[in-house]
């Protein structure tokens, strides 16, 4: 066993570690809230960035869509004046075709008076 010096040195020296933890421990319990409070307002922020993030993912999945209906009404709207130059060329060569047999209908007349 200890002498009671040695206890008393112990004892010491144990009391010393106690108070020393106990310091730990006080400054930690200080720093705690402050930390609580960081974490708190670091939460909020991803969460808000996560709102944006989904937010802004909708949007550019309508924008999409909205591309995808505007290139289909593109490619509509490019048959039609392809469909409606096609008629265009033709009605101009009917109207040539009809100019040239009228003036033939008139030289024929004229021929004939």
């Amino acid at each position: 066993m200890f002498s009671p010096e040695e206890q008393q040195i112990e004892i010491c020296l144990l009391k010393t570690n106690l108070d020393e933890i106990e310091n730990d421990l006080v400054v930690q319990r200080s720093v705690l809230p402050e930390l609580d409070a960081e974490n708190e307002e670091k939460y909020r922020e991803t969460m808000t960035a996560l709102h944006v993030a989904r937010a802004l993912n909708t949007e550019l999945e309508h924008l999409k869509l909205e591309s995808m209906r505007l290139t289909a009404k593109r490619i509509q709207l490019k048959n039609q004046c392809e469909d409606i130059t096609k008629s265009l060329e033709k009605a101009r060569e009917n109207r040539i075709e009809l100019e040239n047999l009228l003036k033939e209908e008139e030289r024929d007349i004229e021929l004939q008076m």
